[in-house]
């Protein structure tokens, strides 16, 4: 299709058309980049942000990843044992819950916070991830990485590889539990999108949002563990989700809230006082903006004409939930549909564009519209065969059929 494609029932939205690639030939990691790149460029501010001590600081709605506000979101820092999201994460992913775990000797050399694990001692993966989690054991969190990748070195290896696959490209791990080393970092807005793929795996938000627990230890009797971030205990609809602390990173804290349906993140680095600065940021979001449904999975958007197809005319469907943030005091959201080249044959739920939300002029949220219909090529009547055929009557009787629609 060439030009600007006839659409129907676009009188909100704006078209272009983009040489986008195949569906088939964009990879899930592209589309999280391009996604991530999109959104991260396109953060949503009001005037008078929130004024927080973090020198990187975010704030992106929980199921999209909008940006909502940020400062230095992209700055590489380190980010002490907010690491141990992702530890928690290819746990669940790779391990069994109720698996039974040695505790293997040299752990309780492990400096700093620990759960004073005993070599021999045996516990449950289950109970291990609660002490990563709750406590922030660096020691369990070293069990946690052995048991799931043999050693800690090809399990560091399974946390880049991961971070890579999530599109984390200014992330780099090297240690399971975020105790300083060089060439160890990643960014707030990095951490926000570990968060989100963490939120959404089965299991994490049960360890993330635990304020306290107590773990059957036989051979201890260090068995209550508690949550050291207040953020969990006073603010109205905490729920996750890690802190963390050395004195090269500065007070670290990745925050989650969920008020009347909405969940938020946000993530500080490098703070004065993290928990004061998560809770400026909360009000800021809750305060200032507002999830708005603009469409459902499976909802015709519009309808374009498909050149040489049958049917001519393919409606558009938006392929998942559209969800955008928008100001509480206003906004303007304006929908940009980006067609591909259609040609025919198209099959029902073929990617044949996308969907670009955008709020006072920046780009928030971008789904992919798919066809709601099979569209197959046009079968064209040759001329000559037609005027050899009406010489006879079978022949006529088509002919006028044909011309006639029949």
């Amino acid at each position: 299709m060439r030009g600007l494609p006839f659409v129907f029932g676009l009188s909100s939205s704006s078209v272009r058309t983009s040489h986008l690639p195949p569906a088939a030939a964009i990879s899930r990691r592209t589309l999280a980049v391009l996604l991530a790149v999109c959104l991260s460029g396109g953060a949503v501010s009001a005037a008078g942000g929130p004024a927080v001590s973090a020198s990187s600081a975010i704030i992106v709605d929980a199921r999209s990843g909008q940006v909502l506000w940020s400062k230095n979101a992209t700055v590489r820092r380190p980010m002490a044992s907010t690491t141990k999201v992702m530890t928690a994460l290819l746990a669940l992913e790779l391990g069994n819950l109720d698996d039974v775990v040695t505790v293997p000797a040299g752990v309780e050399q492990i400096p700093e916070m620990s759960f004073h694990l005993i070599p021999g001692e045996k516990l449950t993966l289950r109970q291990l991830l609660y002490a990563v989690m709750v406590r922030s054991a660096n020691d369990a969190a070293v069990v946690v990485a052995r048991h799931i990748g043999g050693t800690e070195e090809h399990f560091v290896e399974l946390m880049n590889l991961r971070a890579r696959q999530l599109g984390l490209e200014d992330t780099q791990f090297r240690n399971p539990n975020g105790l300083h080393v060089e060439g160890h970092y990643s960014t707030a807005a990095d951490l926000a999108r570990l968060a989100r793929e963490a939120i959404s795996t089965p299991g994490f938000n049960e360890f993330c949002s635990t304020r306290s627990i107590v773990i059957e230890r036989p051979m201890s009797q260090d068995r209550l563990l508690r949550n050291t971030a207040r953020f969990l205990r006073d603010y109205p609809g905490a729920d996750g989700i890690k802190t963390g602390y050395t004195r090269q990173a500065g007070r670290c804290f990745i925050g989650s809230a969920t008020v009347n349906g909405w969940r938020v993140i946000t993530v500080v680095l490098n703070s004065v006082d993290a928990g004061a600065d998560t809770r400026a940021l909360m009000d800021y979001a809750f305060a200032r903006f507002a999830p708005r449904t603009l469409a459902k999975a499976g909802d015709i958007h519009s309808r374009v004409r498909v050149a040489g197809g049958d049917p001519e005319e393919l409606p558009l469907a938006v392929d998942s939930d559209l969800v955008v943030c928008v100001p509480r005091t206003g906004g303007e959201v304006k929908k940009l549909v980006e067609l591909r080249k259609l040609e025919p044959p198209l099959n029902r739920g073929d990617r044949v564009g996308d969907l670009v939300v955008e709020v006072d002029g920046r780009p928030v949220q971008r789904v992919a519209l798919v066809a709601a219909d099979d569209v197959q090529p046009r079968r064209s009547r040759n001329p000559l065969f037609l005027a050899v055929l009406s010489s006879f009557p079978a022949g006529y009787v088509y002919l006028r059929r044909s011309r006639n629609g029949g």
